[in-house]
């Protein structure tokens, strides 16, 4: 039996420009010749000494903002203190976009694609706050989420 449950989670920027060649067909991406580099980091985290801490589920989105602490989802009104929303893939026939709520009201993260990803490492956020929708019946999406709550 595990005597304790950690998280690691990873994350990185690069910025890229593009320029097009002279001869208008080609182009290259590279390193930001401004800014010149990027930013990144890893940490692990310990989240407590039961498994129940580490919550994780596939979901497919709907257009109505639904809370983590709903039957549809986790089922239970915990404290979080990381949460992880993955686009896993598209659900309908538009390109997938989902929206997080952290408060039950405002919906400030926004995902575009398959592969977007947001990673929050938090105080404190209430299952009950934390929304999770898509924009429209045409952008519904297949994601995964985890959540964990520091003990």
């Amino acid at each position: 039996m595990a005597s304790s449950f950690t998280i690691r989670y990873s994350g990185s920027i690069i910025p890229y420009e593009i320029v097009t060649l002279a001869d208008t067909t080609t182009t290259i991406k590279s390193l930001h010749s401004v800014i010149d580099t990027g930013v990144g980091g890893s940490i692990e985290k310990t989240i407590g000494d039961t498994s129940t801490f580490i919550k994780y589920m596939a979901y497919e989105t709907t257009t109505s903002g639904v809370a983590l602490s709903a039957a549809t989802l986790f089922n239970v009104a915990n404290s979080i203190n990381f949460l992880c929303v993955k686009i896993v893939s598209a659900a309908s026939s538009a390109t997938p976009q989902v929206e997080i709520s952290l408060d039950g009201t405002n919906y400030e993260v926004v995902l575009l694609g398959a592969g977007d990803i947001c990673m929050i490492p938090t105080n404190v956020l209430s299952m009950n706050d934390v929304k999770i929708k898509t924009t429209g019946a045409t952008a519904i999406a297949n994601i995964v989420i985890m959540v964990a709550e520091e003990q």
